[in-house]
């Protein structure tokens, strides 16, 4: 292959909540924010995470691959809101091949003959892509609902999109959400609320406890609302009155940041009494752009891919900022 090459493919929407200066720059974060990188230069094999003292961690000879290369995605938000979805870091490895149909898609594109971006929404993501190979620069800003744009470059989208597909598949350090209730065997009417955000990724993740207050929104929120017999049958009808349930404060010798490592959950317990009988609609949100009020030891940056120079991927705690969503349908009998 050529020399190598970088590519940055961010797709923003909503407000911008949050600033990060790392690798020599600012980025901006948006509530929707998913950010790709693929690096060329950069081997896509990550080492498994163990501990040091183990023996078959320290007898583990990685495999050895040509010309292969990295991509690393961040993702704040899960599109259109999906619950179950997880948000955080996601990772690849891209073979020889691989790069090089990523890498002709984008130069081989007539960007000089390409029609101006019209149209767009200003509910639709702004997609931005940025390539460098030497002393070649292509950056282009348009709108998710620019049609005839994106008709101009759809074999390049399609590549774009398989490669988001892919990398979405392997996640390095994530977060999800899961909210359940539990009624109080010796009194139905007692409940107790567990949300747990769960890190099914390869490698730790770090973040605020949830507990700890905000000044802005809270960084957990919980609401319950009793379901009318048309909201019971019909999902897409909203409960027009919600409880909130206050969470509770953070132990003060606890630590302010909670390190949850892979496979591994943090769970808080809230009580919540039925008013009566019914059926009833729990929603769970966490959120927050800030990341880790306190970074601890080996914290990566946001996009742990910079520029230039070695990846950080798997060599500390993941910072997740963002939010997710999780809700569940039950009954109080």
């Amino acid at each position: 292959m050529s020399s190598g090459f970088r590519l940055d493919l961010r797709s923003t929407n909503g407000p911008r909540l949050a600033r990060i200066a790392e690798d020599r720059s600012e980025a901006s974060i948006h509530e929707w924010t998913t950010w790709l990188r693929v690096r060329s230069d950069v081997t896509g094999f990550v080492p498994p995470s163990g501990d040091p003292d183990d023996d078959d961690y320290t007898g583990f000879v990685p495999p050895v691959f040509e010309e292969d290369g990295l991509a690393v995605m961040v993702v704040t938000r899960p599109q259109q809101d999906l619950e179950g979805e997880p948000i955080g870091l996601f990772h690849g490895r891209l073979d020889r091949e691989q790069l090089e149909r990523l890498r002709d898609a984008v130069e081989l594109t007539p960007w000089s003959d390409l029609p101006k971006p019209v149209g767009g929404h200003v509910t639709a993501p702004d997609l931005e892509l940025r390539h460098e190979r030497g002393s070649l620069l292509i950056q282009r800003r348009f709108n998710a609902r620019s049609g005839n744009f994106l008709e101009a470059i759809e074999p390049l989208m399609r590549v774009l999109e398989g490669c988001v597909a892919a990398v979405g598949k392997s996640e390095a350090a994530t977060l999800r959400l899961h909210v359940a209730v539990e009624a109080d065997p010796h009194d139905p009417g007692r409940h107790t609320v567990r949300v747990t955000m769960r890190n099914r990724g390869l490698g730790a993740i770090v973040l605020t406890d949830p507990r700890v207050a905000s000044e802005d929104a809270p960084r957990l929120e919980v609401r319950i609302a009793e379901l009318s017999s048309s909201s019971s049958l019909i999902t897409s009808v909203e409960p027009r009155r919600w409880t909130t349930l206050p969470v509770p404060p953070l132990p003060a010798d606890a630590p302010r940041s909670r390190i949850i490592a892979a496979n591994r959950r943090l769970v808080v317990e809230l009580p919540w009494t039925a008013p009566k009988p019914g059926r009833y609609l729990i929603r769970a949100k966490w959120q927050d752009y800030d990341g880790p009020l306190d970074p601890v030891a080996g914290q990566t940056p946001f996009m742990p891919l910079p520029e230039r120079g070695p990846s950080y991927l798997g060599s500390g705690p993941y910072p997740i900022r963002g939010a997710n969503l999780a809700s569940r349908r039950f009954a109080v009998a």
